[in-house]
């Protein structure tokens, strides 16, 4: 596995890690769904962290974290294709703004911020609970939403919650996406014009992602159209 390859790497101090997959390295969409998608040269480990989060599974999140405390750095390539297609991994410092896009599927849970007694328990059954992940979290003055990913089927859901459902999570990764003045305003004015509904912007502790609730049935068309606005027009 991924993980096992990183602890091996990690004990004999290797050069590098070569992982080779059944997919083509790492594209800016996912390949089997967007024709758009473009390979993806290089990417920072931070960057790579933040897309496994994210859903992307071209390496487990743990191998990448392990490799890069022994800034060991990553290549990875397709197993079953002659012409070599491989994007690496390592300690890179890019301009780039918006690297690449990802959706996953989410739902919501809602808290009012009245039953502010009960979120501790609430957070503790989903914390606990081993068939979701809890993605993010985000507030008004009026609640508190989670949200989170996998089968709901098995959470207790109680008075004061309320779950939705058919959403999706989508994450924009690019190196400082934070500091680059003006952007966030350009990726929402771009969806606005879209007639989109964004549930919830979620803020996040690092500077190298933007991530964001919208319905199912819109996601398709936003990342389309974001790639083709902040990845495409921005490398020609």
């Amino acid at each position: 596995s991924d993980y096992t390859g990183a602890l091996i790497c990690k004990a004999v101090q290797a050069n590098k890690m070569i992982v080779y997959k059944d997919s083509s390295a790492i594209f800016t969409l996912n390949p089997t769904k967007y024709k758009q998608a473009t390979l993806v040269d290089t990417l920072s480990f931070d960057e790579l962290i933040l897309l496994t989060n994210a859903g992307n599974e071209a390496l487990h999140k743990h191998a990448t974290t392990i490799l890069k405390k022994d800034n060991i750095p990553i290549t990875i390539r397709n197993a079953f294709k002659k012409k070599i297609e491989k994007t690496d991994i390592g300690p890179y410092s890019d301009s780039r703004h918006i690297v690449a896009l990802t959706d996953q599927q989410c739902h919501i849970v809602y808290i009012p911020l009245e039953s502010i007694r009960d979120i501790h328990s609430i957070l503790k059954q989903l914390e606990t609970n081993r068939h979701i992940d809890i993605n993010a979290i985000s507030y008004t003055q009026k609640e508190l939403s989670i949200i989170i990913s996998g089968d709901i089927d098995n959470i207790d859901v109680q008075s004061n919650m309320k779950i939705t459902s058919n959403k999706k999570l989508i994450t924009m990764i690019g190196h400082h996406i934070h500091n680059n003045v003006g952007i966030a305003g350009k990726i929402f004015y771009t969806i606005s014009k879209l007639d989109v509904n964004i549930n919830n912007i979620i803020q996040t502790n690092s500077e190298n992602c933007l991530s964001f609730v919208v319905d199912e049935n819109k996601s398709e068309k936003i990342l389309e159209t974001l790639h083709d606005t902040f990845i495409i027009q921005s490398s020609d």
